[in-house]
């Protein structure tokens, strides 16, 4: 099959399978299975957006197979002893895998290319095993904390793809041999629409829509004379609103909301019993939503108004001036223990990096209710002065929860799938600019930066070095100028890091040379184009 928009699968309890060969999914593919155990195979297929997976509580197979994902892959399983596997796979964005409960697996066999960084995580589980194949590489980062075994034996692999009962190739082959037999018959289709529009106080959030009323509005049309009812609150009861369609077919159904986010499932039955079921996401913000503009899309927060109304306070009156603000500072838990991307503190000035002016430092308002987790906005303090936040923030990437004991206090929450955003961001390689701009702090050490290839500025004037040393002397230089201490330089093929600058015609570097290098021509960083950094050209107050 080939599906040009998105296609989302959501089972509730029982043993469910789940199947998909030689398909393509134009938008994105998103798999949650309930209780009970669940098997998944994607095989022979192209996803051009993101994979999405979730399931439950039981022991589950999943396996990937000779399938390319253009997006990101992010998957989360409960209890049980689950087993997830890639073979001959091809992902281009970041790949997250948490794992809770249970002895889980995790094997990549075959060639496999991982494009991002690797995050895949085995919570709460005794023996969890993660194994790759020497024809797997990784773009990005790789972090596997909690796993304890780093080898899986081929007999668990062939009991999980083969075994009589279980096995994913096994079920696949029975599975589709009843199939075929079942596919002749058909059944029509009756039109069911959902729209929105006439709700005030309301905006699109990447997927979902964001709102203040309590009392949400439904309207769309559908067979004429059908019965229209919804689940709000998705326990597969469609109790909680329900009106019949007009002759024209048209309807209009109020729905309670919530606080926070909901996935609303209209289903329309005709008198006849044909059913048809969309859904939309909704989520209703009791909080001040602020927008930050980014170059691959809007990214949405709602604000805790209630539970951090200082810390709120002090944001909103900053966001005249994050305006040009970039993310200064990224890092993960394979480099600093945690994964947050940072900003708040630099905006673009020209081709400057220029520090946000700041207001007074305010008392902090950390709740342990409101735990530095994925996708929660929370103030930067100073080392060991939990009274010391102004203006810069930092989003947590995945659960952070450690920054508690600092006392963080997280004061937003991202809307619908902003997360895609965030880790497209935090995936961006990163680089130490403070030579570039003279950062005397070390503030640009993990900047990250999109499409940004170093050392292609060059150095003014030829270098010369002898072997086995670290003093470069240069002719018609001008290294007080163009060079700081800790810049990084290429001298014909030598790198290496200046450590100290003499005068405009001689510096020393970390390295000694291994070869003599005579007139050689140098370069150092340039500085990123607007287009390079992760630059928010506005960030404002929508809802």
């Amino acid at each position: 099959s080939e599906v040009t928009g998105k296609v989302t699968v959501k089972t509730r309890s029982g043993d469910d399978y789940i199947d998909f060969t030689g398909s393509v999914f134009g938008e994105g593919l998103t798999l949650e299975t309930g209780s009970g155990h669940a098997g998944i195979l994607i095989d022979d297929s192209e996803i051009e957006d993101g994979l999405w997976l979730k399931t439950g509580s039981r022991a589950d197979s999943i396996l990937l197979r000779s399938t390319t994902i253009g997006g990101n892959l992010r998957g989360y399983t409960k209890g049980g002893d689950d087993f997830f596997m890639f073979e001959d796979v091809e992902i281009a964005g970041l790949t997250k895998l948490k794992m809770y409960g249970g002895n889980d697996t995790v094997v990549a066999e075959g060639t496999n290319d991982f494009g991002g960084s690797v995050y895949v995580a085995g919570m709460a589980g005794r023996y969890d095993a993660v194994q790759a194949s020497d024809d797997t590489t990784f773009g990005g980062n790789v972090s596997v904390p909690k796993f304890d075994v780093f080898s899986v034996s081929d007999a668990v692999i062939d009991d999980r793809l083969n075994n009589d009962e279980y096995g994913l190739d096994t079920i696949a082959e029975a599975i589709m041999e009843a199939f075929d037999e079942l596919v002749g018959e058909e059944t029509d289709e009756i039109e069911l629409s959902i729209e929105t529009d006439q709700n005030d106080n309301t905006i699109q959030s990447r997927g979902t829509v964001t709102t203040r009323e309590e009392t949400f509005r439904l309207t769309g049309v559908t067979e004429a004379g059908a019965t229209v009812a919804v689940d709000s609150d998705g326990d597969g009861q469609f109790d909680d609103g329900t009106t019949t369609a007009s002759a024209s077919g048209e309807y209009t159904l109020d729905v309670e909301l919530e606080e926070g986010a909901q996935t609303l499932t209209v289903r329309a039955t005709s008198t006849s019993g044909e059913t048809a079921e969309e859904e939309v996401n909704v989520h209703l913000a009791v909080g001040t939503v602020v927008r930050f503009t980014t170059a691959v899309g809007p990214l949405d927060f709602e604000l805790l108004d209630d539970d951090a109304p200082e810390t709120v306070e002090n944001f909103l009156a900053y966001l005249d001036r994050y305006e040009d603000s970039v993310i200064h500072r990224s890092v993960t838990e394979a480099t600093a223990g945690i994964t947050i991307i940072q900003g708040g503190g630099f905006v673009l000035d020209g081709t400057e990096l220029v520090p946000i002016e700041t207001d007074a430092p305010i008392d902090n308002e950390f709740d342990a209710d409101n735990s530095n987790v994925e996708g929660t906005l929370s103030m930067a303090l100073p080392a060991g002065q939990p009274n010391g936040g102004t203006s810069q923030w930092f989003i947590n990437v995945t659960d952070n929860t450690e920054l508690d004991a600092a006392l963080h206090t997280v004061f937003g929450r991202v809307i619908g799938t902003g997360m895609e955003i965030i880790d497209q961001i935090s995936s961006f390689p990163v680089f130490n600019m403070n030579p570039v701009y003279d950062e005397d702090n070390g503030a640009l050490s993990t900047l990250p930066l999109n499409n940004y290839t170093p050392l292609t500025q060059p150095i003014t004037g030829t270098l010369q070095v002898q072997q086995g040393s670290t003093t470069v002397t240069g002719t018609g230089t001008s290294f007080t100028t163009e060079l700081e201490v800790g810049s990084t330089i290429l001298i014909g093929t030598l790198q290496a890091t200046v450590t100290a600058i003499t005068n405009n015609t001689q510096l020393t570097i970390a390295t000694p040379a291994t070869t003599n290098l005579t007139d050689s021509a140098a370069r150092t960083n340039a500085k990123p184009t607007a287009s390079q950094l992760v630059l928010f050209p506005s960030v404002e107050e929508i809802l």
